[in-house]
């Protein structure tokens, strides 16, 4: 990733729901979960999560119209896809699992988003979203499917 943006989503404390993605000052999407569903709020453009366990898949759809934006499954073995309403697909998996670091990648297999959960007594989840071109606008809605993993899925299957 060469161009990076620093983020980090953060909560009020360990228990809450409502989450924001901060970078520096700036808020750059919030998620408020609600049991096994959410309401997201990227770029003043409001969406809703859903979690779905048979099978086991969470969708981001667009708040005003219903329309699906996005949708992430497990896929055994190999971590998690994204596959958006235009055809873009992300993978997310493990960087490091002994330092709970995750990253999402391109179809070309290119790092665009990464990611390093706290311990659970620490909270938070530390962001490094690459600016590589083309994608920039999917890639905090692949941050609030990454919370919404860690959120919403408990438990997740």
């Amino acid at each position: 990733m060469n161009n990076v943006v620093d983020s980090r989503w953060t909560s009020d404390h360990w228990w809450s729901s409502n989450y924001e993605l901060r970078s520096g000052d700036d808020v750059v999407a919030s998620v408020k979960v609600s049991g096994s569903s959410g309401v997201a709020e990227v770029r003043s453009h409001r969406y809703v999560l859903k979690r779905f366990r048979l099978p086991s898949y969470i969708t981001i759809c667009d708040a005003d119209t219903d329309d699906l934006v996005a949708r992430l499954c497990l896929i055994p073995k190999r971590g998690f896809l994204a596959e958006f309403d235009d055809g873009e697909s992300f993978r997310l998996g493990w960087l490091n699992w002994r330092k709970c670091e995750w990253a999402w990648t391109n179809a070309g297999g290119e790092a665009v988003l990464q990611s390093r959960h706290s311990c659970w007594w620490r909270g938070g989840i530390d962001v490094q979203i690459g600016l590589n071109g083309g994608a920039e606008s999917k890639l905090p809605l692949l941050a609030v499917l990454e919370l919404a993993v860690a959120k919403l899925a408990v438990p997740w299957f």
